[in-house]
């Protein structure tokens, strides 16, 4: 790679900030590439400027070089033929001419250290030249990716805008659409609350009247236990009478079957006699098997009005244990 010098540095800020510059004043979407051409057109005319100062310069020397050694030779003429004031000033002469040799070799030196500086000058403002015209180039692809860009956020803006519209339109036509559900949603609730409070009243009062039914129910079931109570108090003595009836109907009809046992041996023997007690007796004893047979039927009939009780309070029982388990 080269080597930069100061010059060089400075040439390239140079160019590069006259170049924002100028891009600055242009405006965003100008490429000064104008300007990169007249930058570098003001830098050859500076160098060919200074070559030619230079150049000048040391044709001077070298026309004054050549007079002082023409004024040496004849000094020295004057020296061989002249008195000793001329010989000192051909010394000077001398002196002189040495003095502009060497600066005339430094003038040499110096044009050849600045040619060389201009050739590399040269080279790196070929090199800043193309680099410019890249960067040219990326700023002109950097405006076209700007405008597209723009146009993008342009046509992002304009959807943004639009979609704006659409969401408060979409907001507006939803906040109405929703207020009017939620009215319709409030009376249809209310509805069903009042619905619900009539069905609550009613259940209230059926809870009422149920519990009056259970309390008469409780009521009765206490009645028919007391009458439940008589009911088999009256069949155990029923029982107790029946079986006592029974007995007795059994010993009477073992009596009787007795009795007609001798009544027929005293009918046979009345009727040799002709006497007749025994036959009333006989009637006397069919009387009583009567009345016991009465007392058995009467005994018969508790039994099944005590069955009834009882079936009726198993019924009663049941509809109260229902009535329970519903409330």
């Amino acid at each position: 790679m080269q080597e930069e010098t100061p010059g060089s540095l400075k040439l390239f800020h140079y160019a590069v900030k006259n170049s924002g510059n100028n891009q600055h004043m242009d405006g965003p979407n100008h490429v000064p590439r104008e300007s990169f051409g007249s930058l570098a057109d003001e830098m050859a005319d500076s160098e060919r400027s200074e070559v030619m100062q230079l150049r000048l310069e040391n044709r001077k020397l070298r026309a004054h070089l050549d007079s002082t050694e023409k004024y040496g030779s004849f000094y020295g003429i004057l020296f061989l033929s002249g008195p000793k004031s001329t010989c000192c000033s051909s010394m000077v002469a001398s002196a002189e001419l040495e003095q502009l040799k060497a600066e005339l070799e430094e003038r040499e030196k110096q044009f050849s250290e600045n040619r060389a500086e201009n050739e590399l000058m040269q080279r790196q403002l070929q090199t800043l030249e193309a680099t410019i015209s890249q960067l040219s180039q990326e700023i002109v692809e950097t405006n076209a990716d700007r405008e597209k860009l723009r146009t993008e956020r342009d046509e992002s803006v304009m959807s943004l805008i639009d979609a704006r519209k659409k969401f408060a339109q979409f907001q507006t036509e939803f906040g109405r659409k929703f207020e009017q559900e939620a009215q319709t949603k409030v009376m249809e609730m209310e509805a069903e609350l009042q619905e619900l409070r009539r069905k609550l009243s009613s259940a209230e009062e059926e809870r009422k009247h149920i519990e009056k039914q259970l309390h008469r129910l409780c009521e009765e079931q206490k009645v028919l236990r007391v009458t439940v109570d008589e009911l088999r108090e009256e069949k155990a003595n029923a029982e107790t009478q029946s079986a006592t009836n029974e007995r007795a109907r059994r010993s009477a009809e073992t009596e009787r079957n007795s009795l007609k046992v001798h009544a027929i041996l005293l009918i046979d023997m009345l009727v040799l006699r002709r006497n007749c007690p025994l036959q009333a007796r006989l009637e006397s004893l069919d009387f009583e098997c009567e009345e016991l047979r009465e007392q058995a039927r009467c005994a018969e009939d508790a039994r099944r009005r005590m069955e009834a009780s009882e079936r009726r309070l198993a019924e009663l029982q049941t509809r109260v244990g229902d009535l329970e388990a519903e409330n």
